[in-house]
């Protein structure tokens, strides 16, 4: 399984959701 493949698109996806509810 390539994890780095599929981790990054997650943390864009955390990041984008954490932002929305900072903000």
């Amino acid at each position: 399984m390539n994890f780095r493949g599929s981790i990054t698109p997650a943390l864009l996806i955390i990041t984008s959701a954490f932002v929305i509810v900072i903000y």
